[in-house]
């Protein structure tokens, strides 16, 4: 199976973490949406999963990073800036939660890496991301504006069997006002697969399709 559909429900409770996955991370991420919050305790974040907290602390949420582990909870979402420059995976999930900001813009930049290639993983994101009510624009080509305050709706998206943009857009579902159907998420599975189980123990609603 590698589709998913995710009914609108925010994430909130408490995990003990298996692993040191980055995939803790974007539960936390998670946690910023819900007024009761998500912990992680046993987690330690790396480097890159510190620059996302800090992000996140940034914007409004509150995080709270002590021995037990890592906790994020729901606060005022304001926009910022963020240079993704080697931290070019996390893209996608900056950008979901800029769109699920409640006031300004957020500007990223550092992303020229993502335009080369096969394929522009700026332009796909934008794409999918547009269909859920998440506005991008280009000011170059290393550089994107993410609008907030958004009417965030639901319908199909399509990861492209990235994990990282699998697991962003499966965050932003539980913003949607109507199911969100997120296809081609074979890489998820492959390199994270607990995710969508630790998702739903946390009170996703995350269900496969035919």
């Amino acid at each position: 199976m590698k589709n998913i559909r995710c009914m609108p429900s925010y994430l909130s409770g408490e995990m003990e973490a298996k692993s040191q996955n980055i995939s803790y991370l974007y539960l936390l991420c998670a946690g910023a949406l819900s007024e009761k919050g998500v912990c992680i305790k046993s987690y330690k974040p790396d480097d890159k999963a510190q620059f996302i907290l800090k992000l996140l602390r940034t914007m409004g949420a509150k995080v709270v990073i002590d021995k037990e582990g890592v906790s994020v909870k729901k606060g005022i979402l304001f926009g910022t800036m963020a240079n993704l420059t080697k931290l070019e995976e996390f893209f996608p999930l900056v950008c979901v939660m800029a769109g699920l900001s409640d006031k300004m813009f957020t500007q990223i930049t550092g992303v020229r890496s993502l335009r080369t290639g096969s394929s522009d993983k700026v332009v796909i994101v934008s794409e999918n991301l547009s269909k859920i009510g998440i506005a991008l624009s280009e000011d170059d080509d290393d550089e994107v504006l993410v609008w907030a305050d958004n009417e965030i709706t639901g319908g199909s998206v399509d990861a492209h069997n990235d994990p990282h943009f699998a697991m962003a857009l499966m965050i932003a579902s539980c913003a949607c006002n109507i199911a969100l159907d997120i296809y081609e998420i074979e890489g998820l599975k492959s390199a994270y697969s607990d995710f969508i189980d630790e998702f739903n123990a946390l009170g996703g609603k995350a269900s496969y399709l035919d």
